[in-house]
This record gives structure tokens, sequence and C-alpha cells, in this order.
């Protein structure tokens, strides 16, 4: 449902977007070490993304 995928990436927020808290981000380079170590992560956000969208395509 929308609302545990909601849930599973607000989970990330803290502990891979925002691990320092926003001031973190606001006063430092996002390059490239915050960069680095946040692609994993939204690679896999997108292909469950598309893995969901497929699932409720009504071509599939």
């Amino acid at each position: 449902t929308a609302t545990k995928w909601a849930t599973d990436a607000n989970a990330l927020v803290c502990t891979v977007v925002m691990p320092d808290g926003v001031d973190a981000l606001q006063t430092s380079d996002l390059y490239p070490t915050y960069y680095n170590s946040v692609v994993p992560t939204v690679d896999m956000q997108i292909a469950k993304g598309g893995y969901r969208l497929a699932n409720v395509s009504p071509y599939r």
C-alpha cells in the first residue's frame, strides 16, 4: 500500500538522507562523500518504485 511505501521511504530520512541532521546538509559539501554514501539507497528506491508501478499497472 502507499502508506507502507511512504513509511519505508521515511525511515531512510533519519538513517541515510539526514543522519547528522538538516544543519549538516546545509553547511557542508555534498559531493563526493555524502553523494557517494546515498547513491545505493537512491538506486534501490528507484528500483522499488519501478517494481511497485509495474505491479499496479493495468498493462501487466
